[in-house]
């Protein structure tokens, strides 16, 4: 099977187009190049975890969700729904319910269960205008009553941590509010000025939409949308700590340690590129060529540039110090960008997010056109899923077979999301094992005008197969003995691979061009 797969699926997507796998629903692409896991997804009215091949394995009633749910190691489902913290068992139960509907706080967008058992998640705090006037809020911005942050909540409903972006702002155009300064002596500051009016408001300031936690690092990282820019702060401070500049493992209490992608907010003379717009989801990369990086899916929007997948590490002192250059954080460059045709055929302004698995594939969720896909470290097209119908996914999670959420679970293929079901012929090579070739098992291959002539020199022949450059089956015959013919009057002029099994189960797998 990994024969097939290497020659099949890795060649094809060489030879063909996004375009010319996408005229369903469902499962569009499978190979062992994919890592072995399941996808949780919210439609409609349920959260499905589905297998390689688009196949349901486990339903839970969670829907209207704010925006995605996500995998505990013990199986449950997490997420935000209407200002509540909620958990769902493997068997739908209600397990966890945890309400914080308060005037002065809104929980929104996304949410990390630490190892303590708490809850980070993105918020935003009530703001009076006269408060907003005292930062120098910018009124052609709208007039909005809410400002973001990140609370830690326990399982008994209580803040144990809070941080609020109102305390580590500047200005430098409204002379008597409280935040006056100097922008560029004040890179650990973000300018209230500089929120971008590009996107909607809708009582929106800096729009904190995603959040990651580095437990080893203690460290918090935020995508700050309207400043097109990601941030990290430092999550070992006190509450106290965290208002002012003194204190937690970095000395510099709740000020921002680093930030990325829009230097001019920062540095209006820097002559380092801004490699972001508006984008999502930023993540510490655990796995692979870039370990201890950040990956961040940049929707492109206000460009004419395309939504793409960014890698940047940063660089860090021997003291654990993130390090400016010039008076920009650095680098200036991202150690890598993938572009949208790599991954999918259109951009993604909104919504979307990228995660590097445990093989070193990139696992992308392109929201605005319900694609998820899955890229090689060498660009190759390893999965590739389209939910039905399209309604802006925000995000979907992908976890490993050996995930701990996983272990004696349950995970019988039971139908697909989409109906009727994709008619791609998946194999499931995260169940399959990999077929020993037997070198005295050749064969010879004739093609006539009409058929292909196959003869095994050693080796009864079992069956033949034939798939297209889609990986879907064309044919199958059962075969006897060491010669068969095979008809290929109605498949002719195209490429095709020709998966041949001998008696003993062993497979060869050649490519053919049919004349």
């Amino acid at each position: 099977m990994k024969i097939f797969l290497h020659i099949l699926f890795t060649l094809f997507l060489s030879l063909t187009s996004i375009d010319s796998i996408r005229s369903q629903d469902g499962i569009l692409y499978n190979s062992d190049l994919a890592q072995e896991g399941y996808v949780l997804s919210t439609h409609d009215f349920n959260t499905y975890l589905i297998d390689q091949c688009g196949q349901i394995v486990n339903t839970w009633s969670a829907w209207n969700i704010d925006l995605h749910a996500k995998l505990t190691d013990e199986g449950n489902i997490y997420y935000i729904k209407e200002g509540r913290i909620i958990e769902r068992d493997w068997e739908d139960n209600v397990v966890v319910e945890i309400e914080y509907n308060v005037p002065e706080l809104k929980l929104v967008y996304d949410i990390v269960k630490m190892k303590n058992g708490n809850y980070l998640v993105n918020c935003r705090w009530a703001i009076s205008s006269a408060e907003l006037i005292q930062l120098g809020w910018d009124t052609n911005l709208g007039g909005t009553n809410l400002i973001d942050g990140v609370v830690e909540i326990n399982p008994q409903g209580e803040i144990v941590w809070a941080w609020n972006i109102a305390d580590h702002t500047v200005q430098d155009i409204v002379t008597g509010a409280s935040n006056f300064g100097s922008i560029k002596n004040n890179p650990q500051l973000l300018d209230i000025r500089a929120i971008s009016d590009f996107d909607w408001q809708f009582n929106e300031a800096f729009m904190f939409n995603g959040i990651d936690y580095n437990e080893e690092l203690d460290l918090i990282l935020v995508s700050v949308r309207k400043m097109s820019e990601f941030i990290i702060i430092d999550h070992s401070t006190t509450t106290e700590e965290a208002i002012g500049n003194i204190g937690g493992d970095y000395g510099k209490g709740g000020d921002i340690l680093y930030r990325w992608g829009n230097p001019q907010n920062y540095n209006p003379s820097s002559n380092a590129s801004r490699h972001l717009y508006y984008q999502h989801n930023p993540n510490w990369i655990e796995f692979g060529a870039h370990k201890g990086g950040i990956i961040v899916f940049n929707n492109g929007l206000s460009t004419d540039l395309g939504s793409s997948v960014i890698i940047v590490t940063p660089d860090i002192d021997s003291l654990g110090n993130f390090i400016m250059v010039d008076s920009t954080f650095s680098p200036n460059i991202p150690d890598r960008e993938i572009g949208y045709e790599i991954f999918d055929y259109r951009s993604s302004e909104y919504t979307s997010g990228a995660k590097v698995m445990e093989n070193g594939n990139i696992y992308i969720t392109s929201g605005e056109w319900d694609q998820f896909i899955e890229i090689t470290p060498s660009d190759e097209i390893a999965w590739n899923y389209k939910l039905e119908d399209i309604h802006y996914t925000y995000r979907t999670e992908k976890y490993p077979k050996t995930h701990p959420g996983l272990v004696d679970k349950d995970l019988t293929p039971g139908g697909t999301i989409e109906s009727p079901p994709s008619d791609y012929e998946c194999m499931d090579f995260s169940v399959s094992t990999a077929d020993l070739i037997d070198e005295s098992f050749e064969i010879s291959i004739i093609q006539n005008e009409n058929t292909l002539e196959i003869n095994s020199q050693l080796e009864d022949l079992s069956a033949i197969r034939i798939f297209d450059r889609m990986g879907r089956r064309i044919s199958s015959t059962i075969a006897k003995g060491k010669n068969q013919e095979i008809n290929i009057s109605t498949i002719r002029n195209q490429l095709i691979v020709l998966q041949i099994e001998n008696n003993t189960h062993q497979t060869i797998n050649k490519i053919i061009y049919l004349k």
